[in-house]
């Protein structure tokens, strides 16, 4: 059986936690970019800031992964394991969860990358996304509020996803899904210009 080698794997060890240390520091320095470009409306630094984000806290993932399996191989003395699952790219559902655990992204914003994991590994359309929110924000809309998503997904032409009670509306209604879903994206366009027009 393999055991751990002291100065091999513990070089390794160290390498991936200078690493993580590094990338949350970069993620760190990021966020406060992203604010700072949000409070004066500069859209194309606050986008940059937030790829910047998306991609180190993937890295913190990956490497945070490879952390605990050799944490585990040094009390298992199984080190081969711990190699075999460093090299493991985190999911697509693993990172959404990740930011959504960190306060990066809300329930809505992370429901909406569930159904659209593209969004996630595609770095165009995790920036267009990205920017889409950042313009809701301008405009007013409360980040997480139904009007901020529905703008969001607008802007990106991708259906809202429905919560289990708008699925039983539209079942109850004999309408297919993704027309209820069009149609929850024109209620929200009608209540918000209802809301102005008597604000």
């Amino acid at each position: 059986m393999n055991t751990w080698n002291s100065e091999l794997d513990q070089a390794r060890y160290d390498a991936m936690v200078g690493h993580f240390n590094a990338s949350q520091q970069s993620a760190d320095a990021a966020q406060l970019r992203y604010a700072e470009a949000m409070r004066i409306g500069d859209m194309h630094t606050a986008a940059e800031a937030q790829r910047t984000m998306s991609r180190e806290e993937a890295r913190m993932v990956n490497f945070q992964s490879g952390i605990d399996a050799y944490d585990q191989a040094r009390d298992n003395q199984q080190p081969q394991e711990a190699t075999q699952q460093q090299a493991r790219w985190p999911t697509p559902q693993e990172i959404i969860s990740y930011w959504q655990q960190r306060g990066d992204i809300n329930a809505r914003e992370a429901n909406i990358l569930r159904h659209n994991p593209d969004y996630v590994t595609d770095p165009q359309k995790f920036q267009a996304m990205q920017q889409a929110s950042a313009e809701g924000v301008a405009k007013g809309y409360d980040r997480g509020s139904s009007r901020h998503l529905g703008f969001m997904c607008e802007r990106l032409g991708i259906l809202p996803p429905l919560t289990p009670e708008q699925k039983q509306a539209a079942k109850d209604s004999n309408v297919d899904e993704d027309t209820y879903a069009r149609g929850e994206i024109k209620r929200l366009q009608v209540e918000h210009l209802y809301q102005r027009s008597n604000g």
